[in-house]
């Protein structure tokens, strides 16, 4: 573990000062956040009957839910900027060399390229998602004086705490998997792009009548743990692939 934290020591040190990948990192989720509020701030502004706002949010427009689902894209978009730079990044910067002589496993080697990509990626997560919850809870006081509906409530906390970290290691183990097949950072995150497409397509759940994030009845329960379970399985199993697809022999042989 000691050499692994020293891994990932060394890569944040030579990628923080990248403002393409922090720049990014910051920007996507500030503006997936600013099109909540703002959406949100429009609403609650049109919208004096606190009744029918409810009934907008979470019945046929199912916005809050959509909006609650968009927050899974970070985890997924985040991780991509760092670890295609993961292996593919020591390759440019010619240092993939000595990495891979060096007196480390190869497990611990790709523990610590996981633990580079998923601290930044899990502090930018939460912090986007902290100023969301306050800022809908202040547009809540200023326009209507009170808290009309309680946010976040116990399913999307659920999501946050168990979702995200599990969505962040599995983007994570597949762009390292790509970075040790391609050669160029972009190529690594053209491909890693396709990876945002299968969690887009959650945020249409609340139109198919499925709050994943409502626990309100026994269906939304049973969805909501069996994609969790999901989620374990793949971040298993791509973990155990990427061990299996780590070869430092055949990695020399093609620098």
């Amino acid at each position: 573990m000691k050499k692994a934290i020293i891994i990932m020591k060394k890569d944040i040190k030579e990628i923080r000062t990248s403002f393409q990948i922090f720049g990014t990192m910051i920007a996507t989720p500030a503006l997936l956040t600013g099109i909540a509020l703002v959406t949100f701030g429009i609403l609650f502004a049109i919208i004096p009957n606190p009744i029918d706002l409810y009934s907008i949010l979470y019945g046929a427009g199912n916005i809050l839910p959509m909006y609650n689902l968009m927050f899974l894209i970070i985890p997924v978009v985040l991780p991509t900027y760092i670890a295609a730079d993961s292996f593919v990044g020591e390759k440019v910067r010619k240092t993939i060399e000595a990495l891979l002589v060096a007196p480390i496993s190869d497990n611990e080697l790709l523990l610590g390229k996981v633990l580079v990509s998923l601290i930044p990626t899990l502090l930018f997560s939460y912090l986007f998602i902290g100023v969301y919850i306050i800022g809908i809870n202040i547009l809540q006081l200023v326009n209507y004086g009170t808290i009309v509906f309680i946010f976040p409530d116990l399913g999307f906390i659920l999501g946050c705490l168990l979702h995200i970290p599990l969505l962040c290691i599995i983007t994570i183990e597949i762009m390292v998997i790509i970075s040790l097949k391609v050669k160029g950072i972009r190529e690594a995150q053209q491909i890693g792009g396709v990876v945002v497409i299968p969690v887009i397509s959650f945020m249409f759940l609340p139109f198919a009548g499925l709050n994943l994030y409502s626990l309100s009845n026994p269906l939304n329960i049973f969805l909501f743990t069996l994609i969790t379970l999901i989620f374990c399985l793949l971040a298993i199993s791509f973990y155990f692939l990427s061990l299996k697809v780590f070869k430092r022999s055949n990695i020399i042989v093609k620098i």
